[in-house]
């Protein structure tokens, strides 16, 4: 995320706060998963879920 938040060089307070909300729209709950997995804070199997929601939310 820093690398990410980096390459767009916000220079102000919103383009940050802007940056930091599509640094965050990067990670996918699969990366999270694998995070957690890595810190061997989680040991099961990651599962797609199945959401309704739409894919912009």
């Amino acid at each position: 995320m820093k690398e990410f938040i980096r390459s767009i060089a916000p220079r102000t307070y919103h383009d940050l706060a802007q940056a930091i909300n599509r640094a965050f729209q990067q990670v996918s709950l699969q990366d999270i998963h694998h995070w957690f997995t890595h810190c061997c804070y989680c040991i099961t199997e990651y599962v797609e879920p199945v959401s309704s929601l739409p894919s912009n939310f």
